[in-house]
């Protein structure tokens, strides 16, 4: 893709943020919605050395978090949920930090569909995000939605973001793509500490 292509995208995201922020309370008292919509965002971990069972981040990693955190810096979560790997976690770590809040540990092997079941009824009305592995974010979104829509990621597909919106029975999802932006001059490791 070309630049104007992931500025396409970017705006696009932050239009379709701006829409979902709070209106005023003369706004509200006309317009209120009747069910207060969950917004879940899922992402894969981004790349990842290859060296251990548990590996960190790449460098190539590290840089592709630095522009979904960017791209995710006026999003206000409530939650952020993560399995206990260190690329998941190194993957949402600096959006945790952003807003001041502990990741939530998920098991992997925990069914995608008893883990949906929680976050719809633990998370209705907040905004959060999940990190997780090409086999599982894929099935969870199905299961938000109610339908196939994905199969696994294959394991060189990295830079997916989706964004499922709840509302009663309704789901909506929508699908970014996290650039790979290079030339930053440095990276930095995120401290998991």
């Amino acid at each position: 893709m070309k630049l104007k292509s992931y500025f396409f995208l970017i705006v696009a995201f932050l239009v379709f943020i701006s829409c979902t922020q709070e209106k005023s309370d003369s706004e509200q008292l006309l317009d209120k919605p009747e069910i207060e919509p969950t917004i879940i965002f899922l992402t894969r971990h981004a790349e990842k050395d290859t060296l251990s069972n548990d590996p960190d981040l790449s460098a190539t990693g590290f840089k592709r978090v630095e522009t979904l955190t960017s791209m995710l810096k006026n999003v206000e979560f409530d939650g952020i949920y993560s399995t206990n790997y260190k690329r998941t976690i190194q993957t949402v770590k600096p959006i945790a930090d952003q807003n001041s809040l502990v990741i939530m540990p998920y098991e992997p092997s925990e069914s995608t569909k008893e883990f949906a079941k929680k976050i719809k009824e633990n998370e209705k009305g907040n905004t959060i995000l999940v990190s997780g592995h090409s086999n599982t974010i894929p099935f969870l979104i199905n299961e938000f939605i109610g339908e196939e829509m994905l199969q696994q990621f294959e394991d060189n597909q990295y830079g997916d973001l989706f964004m499922v919106m709840l509302s009663g029975e309704k789901a909506e999802v929508l699908r970014f793509y996290v650039p790979l932006i290079t030339g930053s001059k440095e990276t930095t490791k995120v401290n998991l500490n």
